[in-house]
């Protein structure tokens, strides 16, 4: 695997294939990371320095240096250990409230679909600069509607809901959504124009083509992860008028004792007095808030690299695949993750499979 340092235009200048190892991971809806260990020498020491660019091949992500250490091995040679994390990481870096009654007030609330809520607090954030001009990202498209990469078959949520978002960074804001509705969020390079552009995004629903399973020596080392610690499947979500009670979605409105899992929400500061539709805003509100508190269910396993599927061809990130574990029972996940390794065992690449819903 070649590693390609960009300049200032996002052109790459130089590639780096003498490193000892490289991990690079991007993810549906988080920021990606690398980390890189090669020997620390004069060169070496200039490619990677706070803020340097780079890329790979198989990707139109785009990382930056962030974390530098030098180190001595166990054979005496001082190495570079380089990490980063992809662009979108700048997004923790710009902050998110009203303009129009901060201090006093910063919530900024939007009545749209998830997807375009995503949009336009990035959009007013980072191209008009809303908060600040100087907030604007250069070399950014301002088309953050269409993107240049085809959609995915996979719908958006297409209700249209009141998002409250207080005052916060507009990564948080971005996964505050995503967590809800399974969306993704990108901002990455077209290589035709040389422009960035930032996207909301959903996969293919592939799981009647593309399966996962050991029997099908297409998937080895893997391992399961399920976590229902701090899971909810109940919402009793209140105004100074109501209440209302959300149940998860798939989940039984009988479901009681040990499995009768319940949280709450005091949506009176989110409820306007002259809500014309108090009840419909209080029912969002409550799924909004229940669908936080889903269990995780993840599958990390091995591509085999001699396999049929290749990342990026067959399947991608958002992407719904068929998972067949070795009992031979079938479950439908997402691709939320892929990692890239490349050291003395060669080139591999991982998937990570998963899915979040109710218990009960």
């Amino acid at each position: 695997m070649d590693v390609y340092v960009l300049d200032s235009l996002f052109r790459k200048t130089e590639v780096i294939d003498n490193f000892q190892d490289f991990i690079w991971t991007e993810r549906y809806a988080d920021v990606g990371d690398f980390e890189i260990n090669i020997q620390s020498n004069y060169v070496t020491r200039a490619q990677f320095v706070e803020g340097t660019r780079i890329a790979i091949d198989d990707s139109y992500r785009i990382m930056t240096v962030e974390t530098i250490n030098e180190t001595i091995d166990s054979d005496g040679k001082m190495m570079l250990n380089v990490k980063g994390r992809s662009l979108e990481a700048i997004f923790e870096d710009r902050i998110i409230f009203n303009p129009d009654t901060f201090p006093a007030d910063p919530s900024w609330n939007i009545i749209e679909t998830p997807g375009n809520i995503m949009r336009i607090y990035f959009y007013e954030t980072c191209i008009v600069g809303i908060i600040d001009t100087q907030d604007i990202l250069p070399g950014v498209s301002s088309d953050v509607f269409t993107g240049f990469l085809p959609a995915g078959d996979i719908a958006e949520p297409s209700e249209t809901v009141t998002f409250n978002q207080s005052i916060d960074t507009l990564l948080n804001v971005i996964k505050n959504v995503t967590n809800i509705y399974d969306l993704g969020f990108r901002l990455i390079l077209n290589p035709e124009d040389m422009q960035l552009y930032f996207s909301v995004y959903t996969g293919n629903d592939l799981s009647n083509i593309v399966v996962f399973a050991i029997e099908l020596d297409n998937l080895q080392n893997s391992s399961y992860f399920k976590n229902t610690q701090g899971s909810k499947n109940i919402c009793i979500t209140f105004d100074s008028t109501q209440s209302l009670i959300s149940l998860g979605f798939g989940v039984s409105s009988d479901v009681s004792g040990f499995d009768r899992k319940v949280t709450f929400l005091d949506a009176r500061s989110d409820v306007a007095d002259d809500d014309p539709d108090p009840t419909t805003t209080l029912t969002n509100l409550g799924y909004q808030e229940l669908q936080k508190y889903r269990a995780e269910y993840i599958i990390d396993g091995e591509i085999n690299q001699s396999g049929s599927l290749k990342y990026g061809t067959d399947y991608n990130l958002g992407d719904k695949v068929q998972l067949r574990d070795s009992d031979d029972f079938t479950t439908y996940k997402l691709i939320t993750e892929q990692i890239f390794v490349s050291d003395a065992e060669g080139d591999r690449s991982y998937p990570t499979l998963s899915i979040k819903e109710f218990t009960g």
